[in-house]
């Protein structure tokens, strides 16, 4: 049986008016997300995937359609999700401790709860010995750490992932993607997360499902189930998962989708294999 959707789109469509012209960013989308399922979104650059995500968020609203969290409209800020956005945001006057309790301040949690909790977070994400650091003596992937540990801080029911890991590089982003895939299998309360990404290798080895949409206006085109790479990757590690012939299987399906919904090269699909040799 399958579980009750936590996030449903249904049939939405967002409109902006350009040059006194009516244009769709994203139009009649429909797809449901289950609870505690990681459920990522790929399409090419300007298809209205950062769009869905202020949606789900409550930043945005559909200009046609519906927008439901737990059954109910999503109307204004949604506080049950944390955003985590490309860029880090964190505050430079502020240690890793005192970034990672922000959102525990905005809500008025006691200062010693709100240290304690925020000193677990950076643990679960491995920067408790950096507590007293401050952001310019953190590397990149530090950063993101603590990014990662003042979103999650607050126990939020969903985790909303905008290109997270796209600035780091190669061994930086799946040192995270590792770190984070044990940081959801670990978790006492699963996290649902929706995830946009350009990068069809993370689709693949982070999510349940990913939802391919194509170009502007943006539609889902193909929606895939993945089944069994997460769990490779927590078990012998995201480069081992990546030499799987499922994982070559889905991201060259996932590349053929694409390209038949935009104009992405049909050619260039990646070798995923000499990609996990380097």
């Amino acid at each position: 049986m399958q579980p009750t959707a936590l996030i449903e789109i249904e049939k939405v469509s967002k409109t902006y008016v350009r040059n006194h012209t009516l244009t769709y960013a994203i139009e009649d989308i429909s797809f449901a997300v289950p609870p505690g399922e990681v459920v990522a979104i790929v399409g090419p650059s300007g298809s209205g995937k950062s769009t869905l995500l202020n949606m789900i968020a409550g930043l945005l609203d559909p200009t046609d359609g519906e927008v439901r969290y737990a059954g109910a409209p999503v109307s204004g800020v949604n506080t049950k999700v944390g955003y985590m956005t490309q860029h880090d945001t964190l505050l430079p006057w502020r240690t890793t401790l005192a970034n990672a309790r922000v959102p525990l301040e905005i809500q008025n949690v006691p200062r010693k709860e709100a240290d304690e909790r925020a000193m677990k977070a950076l643990r679960d994400v491995g920067l408790e010995s950096f507590a007293k650091h401050y952001p310019m003596q953190l590397s990149g992937g530090m950063r993101k750490r603590v990014q990662l540990a003042r979103t999650v801080v607050y126990n939020p029911q969903t985790l909303l992932m905008d290109e997270p890991f796209g600035a780091l590089d190669a061994i930086l982003r799946v040192n995270l993607q590792q770190d984070f895939l044990r940081l959801l299998a670990t978790r006492e309360n699963p996290l649902t997360v929706v995830l946009v990404t350009h990068d069809l290798e993370e689709a693949v080895t982070m999510s349940d499902q990913v939802i391919v949409l194509s170009g502007s206006p943006a539609r889902v085109s193909h929606v895939e189930r993945i089944r069994d790479i997460r769990e490779a990757a927590l078990s012998v590690g995201v480069v081992e998962a990546r030499r799987m012939p499922e994982f070559a299987n889905y991201v060259n399906l996932l590349w053929h989708e694409l390209h038949l919904g935009s104009d992405v090269p049909a050619g260039e699909s990646p070798d995923v294999h000499e990609e996990a040799k380097r």
